[in-house]
């Protein structure tokens, strides 16, 4: 982080319990640019202390990740809450997606008004500038795929979510996948995009368990079975049919 405070740096890998997630995050977030100039390890240590408070607090809170990272990325949620709003969106869109990597065409599709009903973002500018501020928090990493939301990221995202705003982005998601998945499932041409889409599509499909959102998980599913059909992955494929509020005919 550029400090040279010995003790002070040991104050902070005790309190992460020298988790390399919970460092990673913390180096983050004290590297990233202050107007007043880059936080200290006391400062951080204060802060992390309060927060981690209120996460022992709530009784609620999922068993599958540890309280120090927990608290190291309620922080940087909260900062980016306050100072990205708009990445704040973009990090509750991709959290409810796969954890694998995002590829540039879901993202970009954010800005399609008429395909997602929203408007946060209008421009891939602004979701460059969105990314930028999400890895400067390390809440987000780049890989040559595309960008990544680490799974304990997601469920601590999701869980800091409500209910209504976890249904909002679930059906942005499905929205996105259902228009950008390719309709001619048979043209070789179009297979490596159902590639890059597939471990999204499935993982949306799979967690979508309202009725407002059986139509759009319906289109989705048939149009993932429609194409591990026409691969010739017929065991994959009929379950999915059978999942199906709707099925399809060929």
């Amino acid at each position: 982080t550029g400090e040279t405070d010995a003790a002070g740096a040991d104050a902070v890998a005790d309190a992460m319990g020298d988790l390399p997630l919970a460092l990673a995050q913390a180096a983050a977030f004290m590297n990233r640019p202050m107007r007043k100039g880059r936080i200290t390890f006391t400062a951080y240590l204060e802060r992390y202390r309060a927060n981690r408070s209120s996460v022992f607090s709530d009784a609620s809170r999922p068993v599958s990740y540890p309280s120090t990272v927990e608290t190291t990325w309620l922080m940087a949620m909260q900062e980016i809450g306050e100072r990205h709003p708009e990445a704040e969106g973009l990090l509750f869109f991709m959290s409810v997606l796969a954890p694998e990597a995002v590829p540039w065409p879901v993202l970009e599709m954010l800005t399609h008004e008429d395909v997602v009903g929203r408007s946060d973002i209008e421009t891939m500018e602004e979701i460059e500038t969105c990314l930028e501020a999400l890895s400067a928090y390390a809440l987000v990493e780049w890989t040559s795929d595309g960008f990544v939301v680490h799974r304990l990221v997601q469920a601590v995202v999701i869980d800091q979510m409500t209910e209504e705003e976890v249904h909002t982005w679930r059906e942005a998601a499905l929205k996105v996948l259902n228009h950008l998945w390719p309709a001619e499932y048979s043209d070789t041409a179009t297979w490596a995009l159902s590639d890059k889409l597939l471990t999204h599509a499935l993982h949306v499909a799979s967690e979508s368990d309202r009725d407002d959102e059986a139509a759009l998980t319906a289109s989705l599913l048939n149009a993932i079975a429609k194409y591990l059909y026409a691969r010739g992955t017929y065991d994959d494929a009929v379950p999915l049919f059978v999942r199906a509020p709707r099925i399809q005919v060929f």
